[in-house]
């Protein structure tokens, strides 16, 4: 078999199954992982069918021309039916992408109250610690008392000093 046709095989597989109460004719005694027959038969018949798909979907998409996937009138959803019409396919809305980050200034205080209260006041500059977001480029602003009850155990005011570039 060609090897661009040939699917990556997982390093070994295991069945594993507790031998105590449930020992079958064929187990040894004392062994930690044993199957039977008929699991090892399945196990194969599982890895045929997953090799039968891989192979068919390799197929069908080196059926496909670099002019149709380029076809900027060949939709998507177009293009998976021709492929893949006697398989059945579904499609899905589609979800707009959008830029967003997760980012909050009782995240940025949380993960503050995992360093040490010395690193913290080693980060301090004029008073004040300015900790940005690098994937939004927020800023949050924190003053001495601030972090003095970070560590004190007490809330602060979390709904100041936050500023977007």
């Amino acid at each position: 078999m060609p090897r661009a046709l040939r699917r990556p095989r997982p390093a070994a597989r295991v069945t594993t199954k507790p031998t105590r109460g449930t020992r079958t004719s064929r187990d040894r005694i004392g062994s930690p992982v044993s199957a039977t027959s008929e699991e090892r038969e399945d196990d194969l018949r599982d890895e045929d069918d997953e090799d039968d798909d891989w192979r068919r979907g390799v197929a069908l998409m080196s059926s496909i021309t670099a002019g149709e996937l380029l076809d900027p009138a060949l939709q998507p959803s177009e293009i998976l039916y021709r492929l893949y019409h006697q398989e059945g396919v579904r499609v899905y809305r589609t979800k707009p992408l959008f830029h967003a980050c997760r980012c909050s200034r009782e995240k940025v205080m949380v993960t503050l109250g995992s360093f040490a209260e010395d690193d913290i006041r080693d980060m301090v500059e004029n008073g004040r610690l300015t900790i940005t977001c690098e994937f939004c480029k927020t800023d949050y602003h924190f003053d001495e008392a601030e972090l003095a009850a970070l560590f004190e155990g007490r809330p602060p005011a979390l709904d100041r000093g936050r500023t977007n570039p």
